[in-house]
């Protein structure tokens, strides 16, 4: 059975990380990327309280738009879809060892 369970197993999954970011962030499109200026303007005004969702995204962004725009000169909207290709990136992370897993006994990964 493929299971990810070893060293080299999680060193494939963070390959998969890496690459998948490297895809990502070289094909960032600020200029359409979505709601990321409606959600940058409710970040940059601290106007969480008149929210009731995607409350964990607007503390994340705030963060990774501290951040971004310290080291890099990124304006908020920018840092969001920044962290949706980080996020993206981690997702495919995690996926990969589970269809490995699930599929690998199928003889289908």
């Amino acid at each position: 059975m493929n299971q990810f369970r070893t060293q080299s197993d999680a060193s494939i999954c963070f390959v998969v990380f890496v690459v998948a970011l490297v895809v990502y962030c070289a094909s960032l499109e600020f200029a359409v990327s979505g709601d990321s200026l409606y959600y940058a303007n409710i970040i940059d005004t601290l106007r969480f309280d008149q929210f009731s969702l995607h409350q964990a995204y607007y503390v994340a962004g705030l963060v990774f738009a501290k951040v971004l725009t310290a080291l890099f000169g990124f304006t908020t909207d920018q840092s969001l879809t920044a962290m949706n290709a980080f996020f993206g990136a981690g997702m495919l992370a995690v996926a990969f060892p589970l269809l490995v897993q699930h599929l690998g006994s199928k003889g289908m990964a």
